[in-house]
């Protein structure tokens, strides 16, 4: 889960003695401390990689390919497309591994304490942060429903199945009663093993399946599938690719969801064995790595199969009579149970942390009941899953992977420097530089990203004309 159901208290910033710099630093004579989050940890360096490639290939990567199509249906655009979606993931992996740290050096169990600890000690603003790791989860839950409804009720109508037993909403409200209620009421991840491991083939699978069907060109001119449902058309364009436009930041912003692991870096740090800042990088290179190289294979595998004609999600851009894609819709679905109860479990941690509520098994399940209720009303009423990915990545997701990170580094740093633990030079001062500039970069995202996705998806005539 994101962040740990219990009460957490909030420490001070001076807690701990690490050094919490990406670049090498000079410490003063005084040895560090060893800090209490550093001992304990029993995951293997390549175990807790793969663990972070499993948690950031959820739902944003198979949306990926739809971004590229939100600003042209060219394949030339593929390339900088890629060179977008591997940037972000790099700069993504460099503020996953400052939150690991930051957390680490002071003790803190949650993004939030963290905050609280190293920007805002008054504690009043990490209340906000709580808040916007809530919002957040709440939207990937939301759109963890979306497609699972979408995928349940493609199936069903694969299968031949008719009536209001196959639409959509009852397909929704069947994924919510059963079996995702049942699911968030364990409270224990240790018992999603069996599903996790199986949503690990799923997702290969699926990668299998998108590349076989572009190989045979199915769904070319010609193809056993060409023509038989409208949105898995080819839609192709020779117009130029330009990726300078705003319709580019919807990528942008979906890839920003696809790699929003930061809520889980503190976990991450302290489940891996001999935790150390220098282990931690090469476990976020590892995992960050994989993931930006899948989530680029998977955006132009995608692409080049329908172009502009790609559904919100990817695998709904296949016909209903493809029996490949029926069977992958069912292990989508299979994937996204085992993720679901975790973002749901950070949701309710971080809403009990705004709320300042104690978790009980009587609250745990009035909470269940009522979120996950308005969460399926919400769903069936939404229908673009592609908006939900790229609106809650921009809002949110942009803030809290370059804004929070950088800002509680830079706070740390200071409070470092204040007490004698660190010494200037200049490698510090150009890493400040970066992490302010990723600051900016943050805020625009968050909010022009935003704009951008709402006019995307709802006014699209608006940005032609600009």
């Amino acid at each position: 889960a994101f962040n740990r159901g219990h009460a957490i208290s909030r420490l001070s910033p001076l807690a701990g003695g690490h050094r919490c710099a990406l670049l090498p630093l000079r410490s003063s004579p005084t040895s560090p401390t060893p800090s209490p989050r550093r001992q304990g940890g029993t995951q293997s360096l390549p175990s807790s990689a793969i663990s972070l490639v499993k948690y950031c290939l959820g739902m944003g990567v198979w949306a990926l390919p739809g971004g590229v199509a939100a600003f042209s249906h060219n394949p030339s655009a593929l390339l900088p497309a890629s060179v977008l979606i591997a940037a972000c993931g790099i700069l993504s992996g460099y503020t996953f591994y400052l939150t690991g740290v930051v957390c680490d050096a002071v003790g803190a169990a949650g993004v939030g304490e963290a905050w609280d600890a190293t920007v805002d000690s008054t504690g009043r603003s990490g209340r906000l942060v709580d808040a916007a790791i809530c919002a957040v989860a709440a939207g990937i839950c939301l759109s963890y429903l979306i497609v699972m409804g979408d995928a349940v009720t493609n199936v069903l109508g694969s299968i031949g199945a008719r009536g209001i037993l196959a639409s959509r909403g009852a397909s929704i409200i069947a994924i919510a009663a059963c079996p995702l209620l049942p699911l968030i009421s364990l409270d224990a991840p240790a018992a999603l093993a069996p599903v996790s491991a199986l949503g690990v083939l799923s997702n290969a699978a699926i990668i299998a399946f998108v590349a076989l069907r572009l190989a045979v060109g199915a769904y070319a001119p010609g193809g056993s599938f060409a023509g038989l449902a409208a949105s898995a058309t080819p839609v192709f364009s020779s117009a130029p690719a330009v990726v300078l436009q705003p319709s580019s930041l919807v990528l942008v912003s979906m890839a920003a969801t696809g790699f929003l692991a930061h809520l889980s870096a503190p976990d991450f740090y302290a489940n891996l064995e001999d935790a150390s800042p220098r282990r931690f990088a090469v476990t976020t290179v590892l995992g960050y790595g994989a993931t930006a190289a899948v989530s680029v294979a998977v955006a132009c595998l995608g692409f080049l199969t329908f172009g502009g004609g790609c559904n919100d999600v990817i695998i709904n851009s296949y016909a209903a009579a493809d029996r490949g894609a029926a069977a992958c819709r069912a292990l989508l679905v299979v994937s996204l149970m085992g993720s679901f109860p975790l973002v749901f479990w950070g949701m309710r941690a971080s809403y009990y942390q705004v709320a300042r509520k104690e978790a009980t098994p009587r609250l745990n399940r009035r909470f269940d009941q009522l979120f996950l209720g308005m969460l399926t009303a919400t769903a069936i009423a939404v229908k673009q899953s592609g908006f939900v990915i790229a609106f809650n990545g921009a809002l949110l997701g942009s803030a809290l992977i370059y804004i929070v990170p950088c800002l509680m580094h830079l706070g740390l740093t200071k409070h470092r420097l204040n007490e004698g633990s660190l010494i200037r030079s200049k490698l510090m001062a150009v890493q400040g530089m970066f992490n302010r500039c990723l600051i900016g970069l943050g805020g625009v995202l968050s909010v022009v990203g935003a704009v951008v996705t709402i006019l995307t998806y709802f006014f699209p005539g608006v940005l032609r004309r600009l």
